[in-house]
Parts: structure tokens; C-alpha cells; sequence
């Protein structure tokens, strides 16, 4: 409401905004607030609907200021994936230096590049609902990829540079799919990453990673789009004048364009429909130029079939050579003119030029890539690891699994339920008189240092009073709960938490949450003590109901910042305060 309020006086003031909606089509979508989040341009000069003119970005909406919570300064709406939401995870997918956040739930999985100032929905192809997700480079190129625990079965999307191609085909087959969890780990040490999977009553799955392929990497992959302008138009005289972009491609450098100095930027562009250029505000969005940019990676010299649409004028460069040239004003139609690109092995440079009169402006792209060869990427070991519907646990179905070295012999070793897998190097055996037990229904375990001893100790969140085992080595536990401090009293309906130390005082904290009541800030004293801070930061003054959280730095400012997957509400990011992290060990 604060927002909306804001923007109606804005417009009302004469002014352009831009502001959040739903993507229209899905009625049911929209009443249970799920359907996909676009940012438009409003004032009271746009009276009718006009997505190509009007649309901003695909994504959450921008942060806005935050007040009555003393630990934060704004909050941030993402979009929903409930009912049943589930997770979160986090990685900088698009290797910009931010970290980016995938949220899934039984229905729908929801993957945000962190744009600095707004999150941008990125596609995920065929993904649906997901019962479980987590990163890892599983192919060595140093970019993370998403593995997926669909009702559908496992979905591999191995990571392009920013966009995901789908190598589910690469995954071993089985005979039906229950996927309850998913983690990823090195079982057996050779630095590569394998997969873990509960699949119901198939058992627990390993798979083994089989190591790079060459033919993981598609044959054309396609970079980001960068654009730069406006460069003035006047007359109709911008088609044939060759502004700095024809002449060189220096992404660091400004030039002078039409109203002042100009500079590339990364563009927000989807391929195969009508992209918004009018991007610059005002008169500058009339008799202007822009150039839009894309990088082309290909693996050998091959022939793409490629479709560009403009409004209004169209100049398409590759590699310096000119392959369109249409000075023609028009409205835009997706695909209206076609040429192949020939490129060559390597780096290909493609430049559009499109030139504004009067009205839309716009364009289009699309290009039709070769089809993946997907090798077989992983194989099924789970029997030779005493795993499978004959292994350790068969038949048991839990919702979480957890890595970590318990016994301090340098291999992962895996939490179950509450049950404790000690991994050999070559395979798993059943941890004896673990000291765990607890109840794992619909609760995600963590292993975290409470005490700084190097060992994993175990936070278990619970409806009620929580738990805590400390780790006393050779994979046992002892319940610590009682002398946790506040940790010790009922947190509420907790069922998750994320580790971190959010005062910087080189002690790891807890941030947990919580259903139907507020999520808790736990700060570790030492020694596994801790105390409630909650009500310092604010979090009590309102429910979230989340299913899951992250603590991260999401704009890089120093101070954590917390992301909620919640239930029956919308996801939110809350923005710390920066001076409560300027001296280390000063309290949130």
C-alpha cells in the first residue's frame, strides 16, 4: 500500500514511474499472486495498455525504505512459489560479483538475477516445482549449475554464462521418481562434483560425475545483451551516420550522444519478442539511434538462422561485416526480416543499429541454435556404495539431506533424517550410537561450528524447543540444547535456519525460521551459547511464514542482508544497516 501510495502522488505530481504488476492471462495466477512479476512505466500521460512501449524488466520489485525494524533500512517483495514453498539457495550464476537466488517449491521454481537495485526473473526451461535445488560446477568451467529434485524427476541445467540449457539427458535413468532431496558432494574425493538423491523408495542415489565433456558445452551459446545511445537522429540523418560503436567496440569508454556523455549498458532483452527501446526518458526517446550488442560463442564455423524485427529502422553487423541494412520507418513485427549468421569458431560479434522517429521503438531477436548432444554425464554407483532400494535406509523416505565431514578423516559424510551415513571413500556404512534423534518431519538440519572446535556441530530447528548437538568426534553427538542459553527456550514452529555471523565478532550465529510466528535472530556468545536478538533487529514486529532463508550481501554494501522464502505471502529481501558492521563485534 506505502508503495503504491507513493507512486499515485508521483504521477499526480506530473511525474513517470515505474511500478510492479502481474503478468495478465492466468487468472488463477493472479488471485493466488504466483503469476510472473513484469515492472512497467506509468503516468497519466500513458492512458491506454501498451507492453512494448510501457514494459521495463522482467522481476521483483525495487527495493523501498523500511521503517520500525531496527536492523534493517529496506525491504524488497519477490515473487511467490507457493503453496508449499520449500527452499532457497543461493550463487552468482551470471558472474557479475552479486549473489543471485533461486527459491522453489512444490510448484513453481523461481531463479532471480540480482540486478543491484531490482531482481530479474531468469528462465528456467521446463522447470516446474521442485522439492529440493543446489549449485555446483558439475562440469569445471567455473560457472555454477542448477541441479533440480522436479515430481517430474532430476533436472541438470548446466550454466551458459548467465542462461541454462537443460542436460537432464546426461543424468541416469530410472524406473519411476520419488525425489524428496537432493545435495550435492564429492564422495569419492576426486575433486569432481557427485549427486546425492533420496528417491523414495528407490533408496538414496549416487551418482557419480564422470568428469568434463566437450560437447557439455553448447555449440552456439549466446551472451548478454549490452546497448548504448541515445545518439541524435535529427532529420532522419542517423541511418547513415556512423557513430563511435560502427567504428570500435570499447566497452569502457563514453562518447558524446544525443543530451550528454553515453556509455554501454547491460540490457534486460528476451529473445523472440518485442524489446522496449525507449529507455533514456523523454525527448530522448524521439529522432534518436541506439546500438544494442550480443556477444556469439561457437564451438566450430557453422550457419545459424537468425530473425530480427525493428521500429523503426534496422542495421545488423557481424563481425564488421554488414548484413542488413533496411532504412525503412515501420512498426515492428517479431521475425520480420531473416538472414543466416555465419560464424566462425570462437567469439562473434553481433551490432544491431535501430533508429527512432517518432512513437514505438523497439526490436526483436532470435536466433535458431543447433540442438545439444547431451553425453551421459554421471553414472549410478549407489549399489557399490551400499546405497539403492537394498542399501542403507531403504525404504525410509525423509524431506533433507546434509553434508558434512563429521569425523574429521577429510571425505562428506551425510545426514538422513536422523540418521548418520559415514562415508569410506568408497562407500557408506551406518553411523553407530550417533547421539542423534530428533524429529525430522518437514525440518531442514544444518551443520554449523557453534563452539570454534573445526567440528560440525548440528543445529536441528523444531516445532517447540530446537536442538543443538555438539560434535564430541569419531561421528558422535551430544545434545547441547540445555546449556544453549536462549537457544533453549521455544522459538516457535522453526523449520529451517542458515548460518552466519551477522556482528562480525568471528563467532557463527543462527537465523531461524519460523511458521506462523516470527523468524529468530540467534547470536552465539561462545561456547555454544546464544542469545535471543530478535526483538533488537526488529524481527518480531512481523510473520513472515518462511519456509526457508539466506543471509547474504545482496548489494554489497557490507552489511548482511536477508532473504525469506515464505508461505502464503510474498518472498522478501531485507536490506542491513551497514553502520552495525563498520567496527567488528558491534550487535546487530
Amino acid at each position: 500500500p506505502e508503495k503504491l501510495a507513493a507512486a499515485v502522488t508521483s504521477m499526480l505530481a506530473g511525474q513517470e514511474v515505474v511500478v510492479p504488476c502481474m503478468v495478465d492471462g492466468d487468472k488463477n495466477a493472479i488471485q493466488t499472486r504466483s503469476a510472473r512479476i513484469q515492472r512497467l512505466k506509468a503516468s497519466l500521460k500513458l492512458q491506454d495498455y501498451n507492453p512494448k512501449r510501457d514494459f521495463v524488466g522482467w522481476g521483483g520489485e525495487d527495493f523501498r525504505l523500511l521503517a520500525g525494524m531496527p536492523g534493517f533500512t529496506h525491504l524488497a517483495a519477490l515473487g511467490r512459489v507457493d503453496p508449499e514453498a520449500i527452499g532457497s539457495c543461493t550463487a552468482d550464476f551470471d558472474g557479475d560479483g552479486r549473489p543471485d537466488l533461486c527459491l522453489h517449491g512444490a510448484s513453481r521454481v523461481l531463479l532471480l538475477q540480482n540486478a543491484g537495485t531490482s531482481f530479474n526473473e531468469v528462465a528456467l526451461p521446463g522447470a516446474t516445482g521442485a522439492r529440493a535445488a543446489c549449485w555446483a560446477d558439475c562440469n569445471g568451467d567455473g560457472k555454477p549449475d542448477l541441479f533440480l529434485a522436479t515430481p517430474q524427476g532430476p533436472r541438470l541445467y548446466v550454466n551458459q554464462g548467465g542462461t541454462f540449457a537443460d542436460f537432464s539427458a546426461g543424468l541416469p535413468h530410472e524406473p519411476y521418481h520419488n525425489l524428496t532431496a537432493a545435495v550435492w558432494l564429492d564422495a569419492d574425493g576426486d575433486g569432481r562434483s557427485d549427486l546425492l538423491l533420496a528417491n523414495g523408495y528407490l533408496g538414496l542415489r549416487l551418482y557419480r560425475n564422470r568428469g568434463p565433456q566437450e560437447a557439455m558445452k553448447a555449440p552456439v551459446a549466446l551472451g548478454k545483451w549490452k546497448f548504448i545511445g541515445p545518439f541524435d537522429n535529427a532529420g532522419q540523418r542517423g541511418f547513415d551516420t556512423a557513430y563511435p560503436p560502427e567504428k570500435e567496440l570499447e566497452f569502457g569508454k563514453e562518447y558524446d550522444g544525443k543530451g550528454g556523455k553515453v556509455k554501454w549498458q547491460n540490457g534486460d532483452f528476451r529473445d523472440g519478442e518485442a524489446n522496449n527501446l525507449a529507455l533514456f526518458g523523454g525527448d530522448l526517446n524521439s529522432d534518436s539511434v541506439v546500438y544494442l550488442y550480443r556477444e556469439i560463442e561457437a564451438r566450430a564455423p557453422q550457419e545459424v538462422p537468425a530473425a530480427f524485427g525493428s521500429d523503426d529502422t534496422l542495421t545488423v553487423w557481424l563481425n564488421g561485416e554488414k548484413l542488413i541494412a533496411e532504412n525503412v520507418y515501420r512498426a515492428l513485427t517479431v521475425d520480420q526480416t531473416r538472414t543466416p549468421l555465419k560464424l566462425k569458431a570462437g567469439k562473434n560479434h553481433l551490432l544491431i543499429k535501430v533508429c527512432q522517429g517518432s512513437g514505438d521503438w523497439s526490436f526483436s531477436f532470435r536466433a535458431t541454435l543447433p540442438a545439444l548432444t547431451i553425453p551421459q554425464l554421471f553414472e549410478d554407483v549407489s549399489q557399490g556404495w551400499n546405497l539403492g532400494p537394498n542399501g542403507l535406509l531403504a525404504g525410509q523416505k525423509h524431506s533433507c539431506l546434509a553434508v558434512a565431514d563429521v569425523n574429521g578423516d577429510g571425505k562428506p559424510d551425510v545426514l538422513h533424517g536422523d540418521h548418520l551415513l559415514i562415508n569410506s571413500g568408497k562407500g557408506f556404512t551406518l553411523g553407530q550410537a550417533t547421539g542423534l534423534k530428533f524429529n525430522s518431519a518437514s525440518v531442514s538440519p544444518l551443520f554449523l561450528d557453534v563452539n570454534g572446535d573445526k567440528l560440525p556441530d548440528l543445529f536441528v530447528p523444531q516445532n517447540g524447543t530446537s536442538k543443538l548437538f555438539v560434535n564430541a568426534g569419531q561421528g558422535r553427538f551430544i545434545d547441547a540444547t540445555a546449556q544453549a542459553g536462549d537457544l533453549a527456550r521455544p522459538l516457535g514452529n522453526a523449520v529451517a535456519a542458515f548460518a552466519q555471523d551477522f556482528n562480525r565478532d568471528g563467532r557463527i550465529d543462527l537465523l531461524v525460521a519460523c511458521l506462523k510466528g516470527p523468524n529468530r535472530l540467534l547470536l552465539n556468545q561462545g561456547e555454544g551459547r546464544f542469545t535471543d536478538a530478535t526483538e533488537k533487529v526488529g524481527l518480531q514486529q512481523r510473520v513472515f511464514n518462511t519456509r526457508s532463508l539466506l543471509a547474504l550481501d545482496v548489494n554489497r554494501d557490507g552489511a548482511l542482508d536477508i532473504v525469506f522464502n515464505n508461505e502464503g505471502q510474498d518472498s522478501a529481501v531485507l536490506l542491513g544497516k551497514p553502520e552495525q558492521v563498520a567496527s567488528k563485534g558491534n550487535s546487530p
